[in-house]
């Protein structure tokens, strides 16, 4: 029957898609976890073959497996992010979908704070700064997008925790500050 080819195939496709984007999100989970371990280095290209992959047929598997890749696409920009601070201290350029980007911001800055908290604890209050201002960044520019859940899942969610984290950042900064001199 044509109609199950057709709904076979799209199974099949929307299974490829999962893992798929199952794969770059370990990837991405990995590359976070090796900037937290100060193992850069160890950060490989497998990431960037997934998202190529995954993007090279986007179209057609979101129809099938939306969400699921949608998640991937923001976790590969909370890691890239990440990386591209930690490493070249500078925010990349990162193509992924808007929707993706925005919200991989506001995850990005949740292990920014993580890695300024472990400088500070380094006494590396230099570093530690540097993390907050590009935090500071990444809250301004999301501050600048106002979009409802149905264009921008969790938008409106981020901004505000991006908020609060950015600020918690600032009190530890300056308790730290007061605590050196």
């Amino acid at each position: 029957m044509k109609i199950s080819a057709e709904l076979d195939k799209k199974s099949k496709l929307a299974n490829y898609a999962f893992e798929l984007s199952r794969k770059l999100r370990v990837s991405a989970s990995r590359a976070i976890a090796a900037v937290h371990d100060n193992r850069i280095e160890a950060v490989d290209e497998a990431a960037k073959k997934r998202l190529d992959d995954l993007t090279a047929k986007a179209p057609f598997l979101f129809s099938v497996a939306g969400s699921q890749i949608f998640v991937s696409y923001q976790e590969y920009a909370e890691a890239k992010m990440l990386l591209g601070i930690v490493k070249n201290d500078r925010i990349p350029a990162i193509a992924v979908p808007p929707e993706a980007l925005l919200t991989g911001m506001g995850d990005a800055v949740g292990e920014l704070k993580r890695k300024f908290l472990e400088e500070l604890i380094a006494g590396n209050r230099t570093k530690a700064k540097k993390l907050l201002d590009h935090a500071k960044k990444i809250h301004d520019e999301l501050s600048l997008y106002d979009y409802p859940d149905s264009i921008v899942p969790g938008l409106r969610r981020k901004k505000d925790e991006t908020r609060i984290q950015v600020n918690s950042m600032l009190e530890a900064y300056l308790s730290s500050q007061r605590g050196s001199t």
